[in-house]
């Protein structure tokens, strides 16, 4: 039997850029918007992508102790971010907060923005890395569960949670796709990225969206744009 080494090299740290698609409901179908947001305030070490353990379940054997069959069902995945930057346009755009804007002068001044009763939400997250060796990390489609906290003004600044529950949906990228809840993308230069709610709704061209795509930058690094 040969032995392969496997050793890549590739390793995930120093993130760059944080991208937040939220979906919208059309015609009683969730998909992906067609607005990506570039989140910049991120709190340092605040970003982590998680599983929970798995959940094992067996059929015990009556003639002795090896189980006569087991399965297993994997843990939750959850994403969790900082945002400090609580601007009416991140409440708006990323927290669904109502925005109100005064109009009847000549130039429009925000007034108010508020807390939206609990809905339903999804979003498209999007996590690309400095090393221009290190993957794109894209959870397709995100059940969202947000939350603010205002506190520690002295010592640190109030922020709202930026988090979810990773699910199944549709990654479309360099004529290869996937039904996953997270996937790693090899960053190549003009290739779009583009996600649906499932490969049958991929099917028809208006469900399947591109949240945007890959571009290098003058240092080599790459981006979304």
């Amino acid at each position: 039997m040969a032995v392969t080494q496997l050793k890549g090299s590739v390793f995930v740290h120093k993130a760059s850029h944080m991208y937040y698609t939220p979906w919208v409901f059309t015609n009683n179908v969730w998909k992906p918007g067609t607005s990506t947001y570039d989140i910049v305030e991120i709190l340092a070490d605040s970003i982590s992508i998680e599983q929970g353990d798995p959940t094992t379940e067996t059929v015990d054997w009556e003639f002795g102790d090896t189980p006569l069959m087991s399965s297993s069902t994997k843990g939750e995945r959850t994403v969790t971010a900082d945002c400090v930057d609580m601007s009416f346009d991140i409440m708006q755009r990323v927290f669904g907060w109502t925005r109100e804007i005064d109009t009847s002068g000549s130039t429009p001044v925000d007034v108010m923005v508020s807390e939206a009763a609990s809905a339903e939400s999804y979003a498209t997250i999007v996590i690309t890395f400095h090393p221009t060796s290190a993957p794109i990390i894209v959870l397709p489609k995100v059940s969202m569960s947000a939350k603010t906290t205002l506190g520690t003004f002295k010592t640190s600044t109030g922020s709202a949670q930026i988090s979810g529950t990773a699910m199944q949906g549709y990654i479309d990228y360099s004529n290869k796709n996937a039904e996953t809840e997270i996937a790693y993308l090899n960053p190549i230069t003009s290739q779009a990225i583009s996600v649906a709610n499932s490969a049958t709704d991929a099917a028809t061209a208006a469900n399947l969206v591109a949240v945007g795509s890959v571009t290098a930058a003058t240092n080599g690094e790459f981006y979304l744009s």
